[in-house]
């Protein structure tokens, strides 16, 4: 050893800083790898070392570098002062400076950085090395060491020679340190101390006083100890007697405001030694088959954290650069914009320019459009960006693969091994339909086998963890209790945390044309059917747009109650239609106005009749009548004659050939439109020119006149003559209004008279509440859609006085290309109310499987005023800051709940009214009707009956019970209903 020896020390921090200081003092030849702010100050004023055992000491090095490339010889002696995630780089960096005779020294934390150190090098002498030491780096790169001691143990059982000659450096340069043939029990002495007080720290985010007062901590941190120190045993590894009491007390008497490295580290969201203190320690206890179940438990939970952090870093880069892309596509488009109102006028007379000028500008809007997009999503993964995380090792592989479940992809770059999977990914299909064991998922390329090691679910919001746990700790049904008795919202929420095994087979079924969905209140069948939707767009985008798809839903109030969840997902909001308001458009040309399910709802309710006419009119049956009239009314409706027009001739004969021969596919009424069209073609062809305006109306009325009638309405009248159903009164356009037994066997007349507009567009139809819909409005919906569809609903909430099971007769509309599906679980309401429910439907004989989670019993009173009954509803809800996010008022009709809203309002008592009308679901108490409830859910439902009910009440009670989530109240009113003066 010469004092011009070469020597290296790389990481100057708070421990590095101080063997800077005190080797440069001795040796000439230094040289310090520092880069950034750090390197140019010690360029600029050497190192300054303020040290309480040794003095101020100001010493400068031979040179300072930025990079071990900078460094052409090899070194005598290089000490490694880094965090242990950065020793692979720092020695791949430095093996150009090494080589048979180099001592490399690792001061570092960790039980194997010697092994690993000479493994990552290949070549050099490496000794262990154990540093007692408090130092720390100062904001202006000094460095300060407190207290009276200062100390190094180094070690090496292969190469102990190695050993003592750093210990001949250190002990010139004056450092205090000791040498040993072995150094195992100084380091792992050493290590098991920080594996407990490292980890509890960083768990907690605590500093020492927080573990010291409290009883359950300091008792983890003793059980943390005795954990590594049964691994340690386990390696053969000598440790002191009595090291597990002496640590504790050490523990206890910490100075306040102490903390560990780790703490610090996770806290600023900075990549940790968490693979050092718990990482290596559960490898080692697996791989000896040593139990450390607190151990093992806080590093899963540390590592996801971490992982959690350097995400969210990744996300706040890309969120950078894309908002970064948003402000350079805007500069690009308003330089567009100028460009071209400064050179319209210059440009090509035939409109080139003009063309791609503005396709460019669309190109880039669009893109910009795109960008933006991708911000919002990034925002979003920001707050949460994942809730779950499957190990899992491939058949013939020996390491797990850790895949992290999101609610999108997450990638730092395109085509990089995602770090976030987005849950509709193949390989999430693990997280959702298996526990530990053997498992598999299907990807593009085939079956990939395996075994699930573990699986987590976590709660993240505002980017901070709430909770982790293990599912094979059987907590998969605590997430879903937890998930459930939150409060309800303003909105569907979407349920991708907490989709269940049989939801999952219904969300990923790509096989089914049609899938029919029979599922108890409370199963989720809405948000499965809108998940599917969000799936089949991920995994079909070149064939499938949210454009293509259309959601039958029944009011306006439940498709905004909907309408954000494929936002949510990432995808575009679909189209939203009701049937009934479908059905009028179509219906405009023959009728002023028609009915719809709501209004035909109150006046039967109002009658207190059934209407077994109503139900007839919708029937198979119906049907047959309606073809056999169909069958025999070209008789009755076409008068054919001869045509002619401008020197071309149709004789009868011809028109006869032409309209039952040549056209005969064309629907009836439209036929002589058909034949008209041919002949305008003929004209057009010989006479080289269109026809005019004056001709072609002259034309028109020749061919009107081959019917007796084109109007629906009075050919609607004949069928009704001919069934013996009643005539729909004769009156003119502007008073026909249809009821609404007749909208659709009317609507059907026309389309079989006129044909139905295929919506060819439509890729995909969703129908909800499948049991409102009767065998004919199905009829015409397969006329319309010959697309893919979901249908779903449940037969216990049909509005009719009796149930409707559609699953019974729509295999006899669609095929057998149909899939019948039930989903028997209900999960909205607690185990009282879901009880209640069923017992109203008892005489049903429903198979339903409730999902335990209890809460308040149900309530049911009777009141002789409806005031009375106001006043209690008043002493009960709950909603505001500090109670449930909704509640609501249901009765029969629209009528009483009108005058609930009113006598509430009177009462001080803010209330909002949903009728017919409304559009949005609002936070608050609600007032409407049970009909106008279906589908949507609330943390309160107060059900308001009169003492004499109607055809409706049976549905009325279950519904109202069913839309319940926490609490139930069900109240009657005996008097008139009258309030009291």
């Amino acid at each position: 050893m010469q004092t011009d020896s070469k020597i290296t020390i790389v990481g100057i921090g708070g421990v590095g800083g101080y063997l800077s200081g005190m080797l440069c003092r001795t040796f000439s030849q230094v040289t310090l790898i520092a880069r950034g702010e750090r390197g140019k100050s010690i360029e600029k004023g050497g190192v300054i070392l303020h040290s309480e055992y040794n003095g101020e000491i100001h010493a400068v090095p031979h040179r300072v570098v930025h990079s071990a490339e900078e460094i052409r010889e090899i070194q005598d002696i290089i000490f490694l002062c880094v965090k242990n995630y950065s020793l692979e780089d720092v020695c791949r960096d430095l093996r150009h400076c090494v080589d048979a005779h180099t001592i490399i020294v690792p001061v570092m934390n960790g039980a194997d950085t010697g092994k690993r150190t000479k493994a990552f090098l290949g070549k050099g002498r490496v000794s262990d090395c154990v540093i007692y030491i408090t130092s720390f780096l100062n904001p202006d790169f000094s460095v300060t060491q407190l207290g009276q001691y200062a100390r190094l143990v180094l070690g090496s059982k292969e190469d102990a020679e190695a050993a003592r000659e750093a210990g001949k450096y250190l002990a010139a340069a004056g450092i205090d340190c000791e040498v040993y043939e072995d150094a195992d029990q100084a380091v792992w002495e050493k290590y098991i101390f920080n594996c407990a007080y490292n980890v509890e720290t960083a768990y907690y985010n605590a500093n020492v006083e927080d573990l010291q007062t409290d009883e359950k901590r300091r008792e983890e941190l003793r059980t943390l100890l005795g954990e590594a120190c049964s691994v340690a045993a386990a390696k053969h590894i000598h440790i002191r007697e009595n090291y597990q009491e002496e640590e504790y007390e050490r523990f206890l008497h910490l100075s306040e405001g102490s903390t560990s490295s780790l703490k610090r580290d996770m806290e600023a969201g900075k990549t940790s030694e968490i693979e050092t203190f718990g990482g290596y320690l559960v490898e080692e206890a697996q791989r000896l088959n040593i139990p450390i179940p607190l151990s093992e438990k806080i590093y899963r939970e540390l590592r996801c954290r971490e992982f959690l952090n350097g995400v969210k870093r990744k996300i706040e880069k890309k969120l950078e650069e894309t908002r970064k892309e948003i402000e350079e596509g805007r500069q690009d488009i308003a330089g567009m914009h100028e460009y071209y109102w400064e050179n319209r006028a210059e440009m090509d007379q035939y409109g080139y320019e003009d063309y791609d000028n503005q396709q460019a500008l669309l190109r880039s809007v669009n893109a910009n459009q795109e960008k933006q997009k991708q911000e919002h999503r990034y925002r979003k993964m920001l707050d949460s960006p994942f809730f779950g995380r499957v190990d899992f090792t491939y058949e013939g592989e020996e390491r797990p693969e850790s895949f992290y479940i999101g609610i999108g992809n997450f990638a730092e770059r395109t085509g990089a091994v995602p770090l976030i999977y987005d849950w509709r990914a193949p390989v999430a299909s693990l997280f959702y339909d298996f526990d530990q064991g053997k498992a598999y998922y299907d990807a593009p390329s085939g079956r990939l086998e395996g075994e699930i090691i573990s699986k987590w679910q976590y709660k993240i919001r505002g980017g901070k963890m709430i909770y982790a746990f293990e599912s094979d700790m059987k907590i998969d049904d605590e997430i879903l209790k937890e998930e459930l008795g939150s409060n309800g919202d303003v909105k569907l929420k979407n349920i991708i945390r907490t989709i269940q095994r049989e939801q999952n087979a219904i969300i990923r079924n790509t096989k089914d044309k049609i899938l029919a969905i029979q599922g108890t209140a409370g199963s989720g069948k809405t948000s499965v059917a809108l998940h599917r939707i969000a799936y089949l767009l991920y995994h079909d985008r070149k064939h499938l747009k949210s454009s293509n798809i259309l959601i039958l839903s029944p009011n306006s109030v439940f498709a905004d109650y909907i309408a954000h969840i494929l936002p949510e997902l990432g995808e575009e909001a679909i189209q939203e239609l009701n049937f009934d308001l479908f059905a009028y458009r179509e219906l405009q040309d023959v009728v002023s106005d028609c009915e719809d399910r709501y209004d035909d709802i109150e006046k039967r309710m109002q009658k207190n009749v059934c209407q077994a006419r109503h139900r007839e009119k919708q029937s198979r049956e119906f049907l047959g009548m309606a073809e056999g009239f169909l069958a025999e009314l070209e008789e009755r409706l076409v008068n054919l004659k001869a045509v002619s027009f401008r020197g071309i001739e149709k004789t009868e004969q011809e028109m006869i050939r032409l309209f039952y021969f040549k056209f005969q596919n064309v629907p009836l009424l439209s036929r002589a439109d058909a034949i008209m069209e041919a002949l305008i073609d003929e004209y057009e062809t010989l006479y080289n020119r269109n026809i005019s305006e004056e001709d072609l109306e002259e034309i028109r009325k020749k061919f009107s006149q081959m019917y007796v009638t084109k109007d629906l309405y009075v050919i609607y009248n004949w069928l009704m003559e001919e069934s013996g159903y009643p005539l729909l009164p004769k009156v003119p356009y502007e008073k026909r209004k249809l009821e609404y037994e007749d909208v659709f066997p009317m609507l059907y007349l026309k389309y079989r008279l006129y044909g139905a507009k295929s919506q060819k567009t439509i890729r995909h139809l969703v129908i909800d509440e499948m049991q409102d819909y009767s065998y004919l409005q199905y009829v015409i919906l397969d006329m319309l859609f010959a697309c893919p569809m979901t249908i779903l609903g449940d037969r216990a909430q049909t509005l009719d006085d009796k149930t409707r099971d559609v699953l019974t007769f729509l295999p006899q509309i669609f095929g057998k290309k149909i899939r019948r599906i039930e989903m028997k679980k209900s999960y909205r309401n607690t185990s009282e109310i879901a009880q209640y429910a069923a017992a109203l439907y008892k005489e049903q004989n429903m198979d339903v499987e409730i999902f335990r989670r209890h809460g308040k019993p149900v309530e049911e009173k009777a009141f002789s005023t409806l005031l009375e009954a106001v006043r209690e509803i008043r002493k009960n809800v709950k909603t505001g800051p500090d109670g449930y996010e909704t509640a609501a008022v249901l009765t029969a009709t629209q009528e009483e709940a009108e005058a609930v809203c009113r006598c509430l309002k009177e009462e001080g008592q803010e209330a909002f009214c949903i009728d017919r009308d409304s559009s949005t679901f609002r936070r608050g108490l609600s007032v409407t009707t049970f009909y106008l409830a279906k589908g949507l859910e609330f943390d309160q439902v107060f059900g308001i009956r009169p003492e004499k009910g109607n055809i409706f009440s049976a549905q009325a009670d279950y519904i109202t019970a069913t839309r319940a989530m926490h609490e139930l109240y069900m109240y009657r009113i005996c008097g008139d209903g009258k309030e009291e003066e």
